[in-house]
């Protein structure tokens, strides 16, 4: 759900409930009377310009709110009236929370904690609203341990005054924080809390809301049907409120279980109902939705247009998050579509975006360990510098002179260097000019190829598995990747598909920028083969790639494109300890209990050669300790050592036989190092990868 009633606004409304009640139910133009009347006390003027940032704040003018409240901030700092100034910086963190104005909230919102201990007065509504506003930006800025340690003295002042309304809103802000966080149980507790109180106090329609909500969303990763059956009680009671915010989130939530249920009509009912909300951001997120479910059925187009509604209404609202997410699914879709330029297009934009919003979060980081300082430490800072200022007055005269005399004296040094560096610079500018002037253009082209081959190895990077993701179906392994220059003709690839992890080694044609361009259409085909259309047997997973490569590369059928692969294509069974295997021109080995056997592979690669046999599908019973080993042919083709030779296959044996009863990470470490070792002095000649799986 929008947090579209953050907490500093439930904690301004009670915290200035005095404000309303000292001056009476005044208009603006009564208060502007009251501050332009010079015969009232300044005291009267300041709580009539406390109002009207309030009457500004809640229509959202936060704008005309700030101005009132630095005027009245202003007047109570020159009669040094220590609670204006409090209520005052109180008033402007609640402000600047509202804004997304961090620095300033926190700033104003920790000297009004300060001002309030300096009157003794830490039991207030204004006390506790400064509590909520830090609690509020530490949560904006990710820092959830920080912002519950606010939130909760907020809870243990609130309970100390027995004041209902704030006890339960902490609840509800404490739940939230702990939902945020992924920590349930305490989420939930909370949550159980915000029920029994509000029952009590029978106003339940002003907090059941946000209770069902919350429970919905926590029991969506659980337990299904009882979060659906909190989304149905959240949406009676919007529908009993009739409030279209609720009635929308609520709608959404509903269809959140649907899709999960893959119940896809029914969620579908549910998003269109949403729909009708007049909000761009939870419309954006409602689009989203719908194209999810809409690519979950194959209708990639109809699932597109979705994905394109809410990219437009994200890009309205400045949204990086949802831009990332809809260039993250159109990228899906293009790719599903074998438009591969389209894709590429879309990765290349979520990669941009992800990364801005990384740099973000990064800031936001930066900004909430630069302004976390202990506000008496600042204090003293102050006081120290008011204490050198005054020093500096009693020598102000002295110094004067000192500057002046010497400023004279530097004047006329800068201008007799000015005048011989600049003669030697027309000297020198008139034989370099076009010298320099090329080595630029040079560098700049040079720099211009080099980003744009760095940013392709991001994006190839980005399409290899994880190391997590290996580890996480193979509990034993290590992978060797190292390529010959900054892109990589050689990749791996893997997956988990009926009940089977997929693993391929392979080396395409060329290596460098050309070589990573082959690998990413490779990678993108097997995506297709695998993943959606469910083929499972190594060989027809080869065979089926091989005919979507020569079609891509040769879409008119009346070139001769020779392009392709040797790829090794393993699916480990490891409950029942069976691996099977095709491999196209890539031989690779298994080790048990001290022998090596060299799997050999069939003699064509993947993709247009001599032949265009069937590849062979074979089937291996492994035991425990058994490991896989498989490679490019990088390794063993790179010369080196003291007569400059190949490294080959039998030395290459040799090696394994001395690691073998090695871990995964030391036998990854020694072939690293054998191999720097052998190339020492040498250019690297080929892209080398080594896969490592210990049964």
């Amino acid at each position: 759900m929008k947090n579209s009633i953050k907490l500093v606004a439930v904690l301004v409304s009670i915290a200035l409930l005095s404000l309303n009640k000292a001056l009476g139910q005044s208009n603006n133009d009564s208060l502007v009377n009251i501050v332009n009347n010079s015969t009232n006390h300044d005291t009267i003027k300041i709580k009539a310009l406390n109002q009207l940032a309030i009457n500004s704040f809640w229509v959202n003018n936060f704008n005309q709110a700030e101005k009132f409240e630095l005027q009245a901030l202003s007047k109570s700092t020159q009669i040094s009236y220590k609670r204006g100034i409090a209520i005052a910086n109180a008033i402007l963190g609640g402000i600047y929370t509202q804004t997304n104005e961090n620095q300033k909230a926190l700033n104003h919102s920790y000297k009004s904690l300060e001002y309030y201990r300096m009157i003794n007065d830490t039991t207030c509504m204004n006390f506790l609203t400064s509590l909520g506003n830090i609690s509020s930006v530490y949560s904006q800025l990710g820092l959830y341990g920080k912002a519950l340690e606010f939130q909760l003295r907020t809870l243990k002042i609130a309970e100390k005054l027995k004041n209902n309304d704030y006890i339960i809103n902490s609840n509800i802000n404490l739940a939230n924080l702990y939902r945020t966080k992924g920590d349930y149980n305490n989420a939930i507790n909370y949550y159980n809390g915000v029920y029994k109180l509000a029952t009590k106090i029978n106003d339940t329609l002003s907090y059941y809301p946000n209770l069902f909500f919350g429970l919905g969303e926590i029991y969506a990763k659980s337990d299904l049907n009882k979060s659906l059956s909190y989304f149905n009680r959240f949406l009676n009671i919007a529908t009993f409120l009739n409030d279209s915010n609720y009635i929308s989130d609520a709608n959404v939530g509903i269809a959140k279980i649907h899709i999960a249920k893959k119940d896809y009509n029914t969620a579908i009912k549910y998003l269109n109902k949403s729909l009708s909300i007049n909000d761009d951001e939870r419309k954006s997120h409602i689009y989203l939705s719908l194209g999810k479910v809409f690519y979950g059925k194959g209708k990639y187009e109809t699932s597109k247009n979705y994905f394109t509604k809410s990219l437009e209404l994200s890009k309205k609202i400045e949204l990086k998050s949802m831009i990332m997410n809809n260039y993250q699914y159109i990228y899906k879709v293009d790719s599903a579509n074998r438009d591969y330029l389209g894709a590429m297009e879309s990765h290349k934009l979520y990669i941009s975006y992800k990364d801005s919003l990384f740099n973000t979060e990064n800031e936001k980081k930066m900004l909430a360990t630069q302004m976390n300082f202990n506000f008496d430490k600042e204090k003293s800072l102050i006081t120290a510098k008011q204490e050198e200022q005054n020093k500096v007055s009693e020598l102000n005269s002295k110094r004067q002179q000192i500057v002046i005399i010497s400023t004279i004296i530097l004047l006329v040094l800068v201008a007799f260097i000015t005048v011989f560096v600049y003669r030697s610079y027309l000297q020198k500018n008139k034989a370099n000019q076009v010298i320099s002037h090329q080595k630029e253009l040079v560098e700049e082209k040079q720099k211009e190829i080099l980003d744009n081959i760095t940013y392709a190895k991001r994006i190839q990077t980005s399409r290899l598995p994880s190391q997590s993701y290996i580890n996480e179906n193979a509990e034993k392994n290590f992978v060797m990747f190292q390529p010959k220059d900054i892109v990589s003709g050689d990749f791996y690839w893997a997956t988990k598909n009926h009940n089977k992890f997929y693993l391929a080694t392979a080396d395409c044609t060329n290596h460098g920028v050309s070589g990573s361009m082959m690998s990413m259409l490779c990678i993108s085909i097997l995506n297709e083969v695998v993943n959606e259309r469910g083929i499972s047997s190594t060989g027809d997973i080869l065979n089926e790639t091989r005919k979507e490569i020569i079609k891509s590369l040769n879409p008119n059928g009346n070139e001769n494109i020779s392009d392709g692969m040797d790829c090794t294509l393993c699916a480990f069974d490891f409950e029942n300890k069976t691996l099977e295997y095709s491999s196209a021109n890539n031989n690779f080995y298994i080790v048990r209990k001290g022998e090596i056997m060299n799997i050999k592979a069939d003699k064509m690669p993947v993709g247009l050669g001599i032949r265009l046999d069937s590849f062979t599908t074979n089937t291996i019973q492994l035991q425990s300790g058994d490991i896989i080993y498989t490679l490019s042919d990088g390794y063993c083709d790179q010369f080196g050592g003291e007569n400059n030779k190949k490294f080959k296959s039998k030395q290459f044996e040799q090696l394994l036989s001395t690691i073998q009863n090695k871990n995964m990470s030391e036998q990854k470490e020694i072939l690293t190092d054998t191999f720097n070792n052998w190339t020492k002095g040498y250019e690297q000649t080929d892209d080398v990868i080594v896969i490592g799986i210990e049964i």
